[in-house]
Protein backbone atom coordinates (compact mmCIF):
# COMPACT_ATOMS: atom_id res chain seq x y z
CA UNK A 1 0.00 0.00 0.00
CA UNK A 2 2.82 2.48 0.74
CA UNK A 3 4.40 1.84 -2.33
CA UNK A 4 1.31 2.20 -4.19
CA UNK A 5 1.16 5.82 -2.63
CA UNK A 6 4.43 6.65 -4.05
CA UNK A 7 4.04 5.68 -6.96
CA UNK A 8 0.59 8.05 -7.40
CA UNK A 9 2.13 11.09 -5.73
CA UNK A 10 5.45 10.62 -7.70
CA UNK A 11 3.03 10.79 -11.29
CA UNK A 12 0.70 13.44 -9.68
CA UNK A 13 4.75 15.19 -8.86
CA UNK A 14 5.80 14.48 -12.43
CA UNK A 15 2.07 15.59 -14.12
CA UNK A 16 2.30 18.72 -12.05
CA UNK A 17 6.45 19.42 -13.51
CA UNK A 18 5.69 18.78 -17.03
CA UNK A 19 2.32 21.05 -16.79
CA UNK A 20 4.35 23.94 -15.29
CA UNK A 21 6.72 23.54 -17.98
CA UNK A 22 4.47 23.63 -21.15
CA UNK A 23 2.72 26.11 -19.74
CA UNK A 24 5.69 28.56 -19.07
CA UNK A 25 6.14 30.56 -22.01
CA UNK A 26 9.27 33.27 -21.50
CA UNK A 27 8.71 36.74 -21.92
CA UNK A 28 9.57 37.35 -25.63
CA UNK A 29 7.61 34.42 -27.19
CA UNK A 30 4.14 36.08 -25.06
CA UNK A 31 5.62 39.26 -26.76
CA UNK A 32 5.65 38.19 -30.26
CA UNK A 33 2.49 36.53 -29.97
CA UNK A 34 0.84 40.00 -28.54
CA UNK A 35 2.49 41.57 -31.15
CA UNK A 36 1.12 38.77 -34.06
CA UNK A 37 4.84 38.53 -34.81
CA UNK A 38 6.01 34.94 -36.50
CA UNK A 39 9.42 34.95 -34.10
CA UNK A 40 11.63 31.54 -33.14
CA UNK A 41 13.04 30.42 -30.13
CA UNK A 42 15.52 33.11 -30.76
CA UNK A 43 15.26 36.97 -29.71
CA UNK A 44 16.89 37.94 -32.58
CA UNK A 45 13.57 37.62 -34.38
CA UNK A 46 11.86 39.96 -32.41
CA UNK A 47 14.17 42.32 -31.49
CA UNK A 48 14.59 42.78 -35.79
CA UNK A 49 10.83 42.75 -36.22
CA UNK A 50 10.80 45.84 -32.97
CA UNK A 51 13.12 47.46 -34.45
CA UNK A 52 11.82 47.82 -37.80
CA UNK A 53 8.72 49.26 -36.34
CA UNK A 54 9.73 51.39 -34.03
CA UNK A 55 12.39 52.81 -37.06
CA UNK A 56 8.78 53.55 -39.02
CA UNK A 57 6.78 55.49 -35.88
CA UNK A 58 10.17 57.86 -35.61
CA UNK A 59 10.41 58.26 -39.37
CA UNK A 60 6.38 59.19 -39.58
CA UNK A 61 7.61 62.03 -36.44
CA UNK A 62 10.35 63.37 -38.16
CA UNK A 63 8.44 67.10 -39.04
CA UNK A 64 8.26 66.97 -35.45
CA UNK A 65 11.93 65.90 -34.39
CA UNK A 66 13.07 68.53 -37.21
CA UNK A 67 10.86 71.32 -35.49
CA UNK A 68 12.87 71.17 -32.19
CA UNK A 69 15.91 70.53 -33.42
CA UNK A 70 15.73 73.91 -34.76
CA UNK A 71 14.44 75.19 -31.84
CA UNK A 72 17.61 73.96 -30.09
CA UNK A 73 20.24 75.05 -32.93
CA UNK A 74 18.80 78.81 -32.84
CA UNK A 75 19.26 78.63 -29.32
CA UNK A 76 23.14 78.00 -29.80
CA UNK A 77 23.71 79.61 -32.87
CA UNK A 78 25.53 82.34 -31.05
CA UNK A 79 28.26 79.43 -29.99
CA UNK A 80 28.69 78.30 -33.19
CA UNK A 81 30.67 79.03 -36.29
CA UNK A 82 30.66 79.05 -40.28
CA UNK A 83 34.40 77.26 -40.11
CA UNK A 84 37.02 75.68 -37.44
CA UNK A 85 39.82 75.61 -39.22
CA UNK A 86 42.66 73.26 -36.77
CA UNK A 87 46.52 72.72 -38.13
CA UNK A 88 46.93 68.77 -37.57
CA UNK A 89 50.57 68.99 -37.84
CA UNK A 90 50.27 70.87 -34.55
CA UNK A 91 47.01 69.15 -32.76
CA UNK A 92 46.44 65.63 -32.30
CA UNK A 93 43.05 64.63 -32.41
CA UNK A 94 41.09 63.10 -29.76
CA UNK A 95 41.50 60.52 -28.68
CA UNK A 96 44.90 59.86 -29.99
CA UNK A 97 45.92 62.27 -27.03
CA UNK A 98 46.72 59.26 -25.53
CA UNK A 99 49.39 58.13 -27.36
CA UNK A 100 51.07 61.30 -26.19
CA UNK A 101 51.55 59.55 -23.15
CA UNK A 102 50.63 55.95 -21.04
CA UNK A 103 50.48 54.40 -17.81
CA UNK A 104 54.53 53.51 -18.24
CA UNK A 105 54.77 57.99 -18.34
CA UNK A 106 53.96 60.18 -15.46
CA UNK A 107 52.62 62.80 -17.42
CA UNK A 108 51.14 64.49 -20.39
CA UNK A 109 52.36 67.93 -20.57
CA UNK A 110 51.16 71.06 -22.84
CA UNK A 111 50.41 68.14 -25.72
CA UNK A 112 48.04 70.17 -28.15
CA UNK A 113 44.74 68.46 -28.87
CA UNK A 114 41.61 69.07 -31.06
CA UNK A 115 38.28 67.16 -31.16
CA UNK A 116 36.11 68.57 -34.27
CA UNK A 117 32.90 65.70 -33.05
CA UNK A 118 32.66 65.42 -29.41
CA UNK A 119 32.19 66.67 -25.86
CA UNK A 120 34.77 67.03 -23.16
CA UNK A 121 36.49 64.01 -23.20
CA UNK A 122 36.69 62.62 -19.44
CA UNK A 123 35.20 63.51 -16.36
CA UNK A 124 38.73 63.60 -14.89
CA UNK A 125 39.78 66.80 -16.96
CA UNK A 126 38.45 69.65 -16.36
CA UNK A 127 38.50 72.97 -18.05
CA UNK A 128 40.96 75.41 -16.59
CA UNK A 129 39.24 78.42 -15.85
CA UNK A 130 40.25 82.14 -16.44
CA UNK A 131 42.48 81.30 -19.55
CA UNK A 132 42.26 81.12 -22.96
CA UNK A 133 38.12 80.18 -24.11
CA UNK A 134 37.20 78.79 -21.30
CA UNK A 135 34.32 81.29 -20.64
CA UNK A 136 33.43 80.62 -24.19
CA UNK A 137 33.44 76.68 -22.86
CA UNK A 138 31.55 77.32 -19.97
CA UNK A 139 28.92 79.29 -21.66
CA UNK A 140 28.28 76.52 -24.27
CA UNK A 141 28.18 73.86 -21.06
CA UNK A 142 25.85 75.32 -19.15
CA UNK A 143 23.48 75.85 -22.57
CA UNK A 144 24.09 72.22 -23.04
CA UNK A 145 23.00 71.26 -19.85
CA UNK A 146 19.71 72.31 -20.73
CA UNK A 147 19.21 69.77 -23.37
CA UNK A 148 17.10 66.36 -22.50
CA UNK A 149 18.03 63.48 -24.54
CA UNK A 150 20.40 64.99 -26.87
CA UNK A 151 23.91 65.62 -26.43
CA UNK A 152 25.50 68.89 -27.42
CA UNK A 153 28.76 68.19 -29.66
CA UNK A 154 31.82 70.99 -29.70
CA UNK A 155 34.33 71.09 -31.45
CA UNK A 156 37.41 72.52 -29.87
CA UNK A 157 41.53 73.11 -29.74
CA UNK A 158 43.44 72.68 -26.31
CA UNK A 159 46.30 71.77 -24.66
CA UNK A 160 46.25 69.34 -22.19
CA UNK A 161 48.18 68.57 -18.97
CA UNK A 162 47.40 65.38 -16.61
CA UNK A 163 49.09 62.61 -14.92
CA UNK A 164 48.56 59.21 -14.71
CA UNK A 165 46.57 58.37 -11.55
CA UNK A 166 45.64 54.87 -9.79
CA UNK A 167 41.98 54.34 -9.78
CA UNK A 168 41.83 51.07 -8.03
CA UNK A 169 44.92 49.77 -5.97
CA UNK A 170 43.62 46.49 -6.21
CA UNK A 171 42.66 46.31 -9.88
CA UNK A 172 45.46 48.95 -11.09
CA UNK A 173 43.24 50.28 -13.36
CA UNK A 174 44.45 54.10 -13.87
CA UNK A 175 42.57 57.09 -15.54
CA UNK A 176 43.84 60.53 -16.89
CA UNK A 177 43.58 63.59 -14.23
CA UNK A 178 44.45 67.23 -14.86
CA UNK A 179 42.99 69.71 -17.06
CA UNK A 180 42.99 71.22 -20.47
CA UNK A 181 43.41 75.01 -21.37
CA UNK A 182 40.53 75.62 -23.99
CA UNK A 183 42.08 77.64 -26.96
CA UNK A 184 39.20 77.98 -29.12
CA UNK A 185 36.08 76.16 -28.94
CA UNK A 186 32.43 76.27 -31.22
CA UNK A 187 29.18 74.59 -30.54
CA UNK A 188 27.97 71.74 -33.79
CA UNK A 189 24.69 71.76 -34.95
CA UNK A 190 22.55 69.33 -33.56
CA UNK A 191 21.92 66.21 -36.40
CA UNK A 192 18.87 65.06 -37.40
CA UNK A 193 19.64 61.35 -38.16
CA UNK A 194 22.15 61.23 -35.06
CA UNK A 195 18.69 62.45 -33.22
CA UNK A 196 16.43 60.01 -34.83
CA UNK A 197 19.12 57.30 -33.87
CA UNK A 198 19.40 58.16 -30.09
CA UNK A 199 15.58 58.27 -29.93
CA UNK A 200 15.12 54.33 -31.95
CA UNK A 201 17.59 53.06 -29.30
CA UNK A 202 16.42 55.10 -26.54
CA UNK A 203 13.22 53.48 -26.97
CA UNK A 204 14.39 49.94 -28.14
CA UNK A 205 15.81 50.20 -24.53
CA UNK A 206 12.44 51.02 -22.66
CA UNK A 207 10.79 48.08 -24.83
CA UNK A 208 12.79 45.43 -23.71
CA UNK A 209 12.64 46.31 -20.19
CA UNK A 210 8.75 46.23 -20.57
CA UNK A 211 8.48 42.81 -22.36
CA UNK A 212 10.24 41.78 -19.24
CA UNK A 213 8.65 43.53 -16.55
CA UNK A 214 5.40 42.72 -18.04
CA UNK A 215 6.08 39.43 -18.79
CA UNK A 216 5.76 40.10 -22.69
CA UNK A 217 2.37 41.30 -22.12
CA UNK A 218 3.20 44.80 -24.93
CA UNK A 219 0.95 46.09 -27.48
CA UNK A 220 2.33 48.29 -30.40
CA UNK A 221 0.50 51.33 -28.66
CA UNK A 222 2.73 51.28 -25.86
CA UNK A 223 5.45 51.20 -27.90
CA UNK A 224 4.38 54.14 -29.93
CA UNK A 225 3.46 55.88 -26.72
CA UNK A 226 7.11 55.44 -25.96
CA UNK A 227 8.48 57.14 -29.26
CA UNK A 228 6.13 60.14 -28.19
CA UNK A 229 7.26 60.39 -24.59
CA UNK A 230 11.38 60.38 -25.94
CA UNK A 231 9.85 62.70 -28.62
CA UNK A 232 8.39 65.43 -26.19
CA UNK A 233 11.66 65.14 -23.73
CA UNK A 234 13.70 67.40 -26.54
CA UNK A 235 13.67 70.61 -25.76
Amino acid sequence: MKLKWIGILTTMLFSLVILGCSGREDSSAIACTKLELKCSKSDNILNYELNKKIEAFVDKRELNIQNKIKTINDRLEKFSARSFQVDVTAYSRIPEYRNYGSETQEKIDGVKIYSSSADLFESAIKVREGLGKASRYMAISNECKKLEIIKCKIAYTGKIYAVWTKKNEESGASILSGWIEIEDVISLPVNLNETKDTIRSLVQQEVQRLIGKSKGDVSWLQIENLVDEKIETIK
